[in-house]
């Protein structure tokens, strides 16, 4: 018992040391939404008090647009990403299937650190399990020895 306390302390540690690397990426995408929303608002008005040509007024609020798009949707495909490896887990998990890792490797930060959790849920029942069964077994033995 006292192996898996530490254990368990340890993944604590670990995990609290991934949520803050996670938070910290979670706060750089939304400063970068909001610098990039306010870069279109600042541009528009500077080109127009400044006189510029509605064409490069259009073309420089279209460039920053752009980008805030694929910022959105790079952090929506990974949410979707995220979301189908952790529900096709928690159903593996739920029908008692502990065979097939769930996959923890990716480039956005917060889908492999909750993936990651999920991993350290199915391992945890893994051990669970082969304690239960070495438990039975024992009572197997023991009740044929009678």
């Amino acid at each position: 018992m006292r192996g898996i306390a530490h254990q368990r302390q340890a993944q604590g540690k670990l995990l609290l040391c991934r949520s803050h690397a996670q938070q910290s990426y979670i706060k750089q995408r939304i400063l970068l939404n909001i610098a990039l929303n306010a870069g279109v608002q600042v541009y528009l008005v500077l080109g127009t008090l400044l006189g510029w040509s509605p064409l490069a007024i259009l073309a420089g609020c279209m460039v920053l647009g752009i980008s805030a798009l694929a910022l959105y949707i790079d952090s929506a495909k990974a949410m979707g990403r995220f979301m189908e490896a952790v529900m096709g887990g928690a159903s593996r998990m739920s029908q008692g299937d502990l065979t097939v890792d769930v996959p923890t490797a990716g480039n956005n930060v917060t889908a492999r650190e909750g993936l990651q959790v999920m991993q350290s849920l199915q391992d945890t029942l893994r051990q669970m399990m082969a304690t239960l069964r070495d438990g039975s077994n024992e009572v197997n033995i023991a009740a044929t020895k009678r």
